[in-house]
């Protein structure tokens, strides 16, 4: 399994708006899939978003959503499948 991109619907959004990252994988087989978001506001803590998946063979595209404290623009997310798939993104 391949991470082929992870990224936010759009690059700003307003306060109080609801933020959807997309997660696209190719898979060679079927099964299921933990996966972690951790999101991170400037220097403060992350907050960790997990889920599961069942997934099928060949490229698809998860998406996950966030409601985001009442804060601007900022945030960095990094994207863990198992122990050692990673992506990063940020908006």
């Amino acid at each position: 399994m391949r991470i082929v991109d992870f990224y936010p619907s759009r690059g700003s959004f307003s306060l109080g708006e609801s933020i959807t990252l997309y997660v696209e994988i190719e898979s060679s087989s079927p099964g299921n899939i933990s996966l972690q978001i951790f999101i991170q506001h400037l220097a403060e803590q992350p907050v960790i978003l997990e889920h599961q998946y069942q997934i099928k063979s060949g490229i698809q595209t998860l998406q996950v959503e966030w409601q985001p404290p009442q804060k601007t623009a900022g945030y960095s997310a990094r994207l863990l499948i198992g122990s050692d798939i990673q992506a990063a993104t940020a908006f």
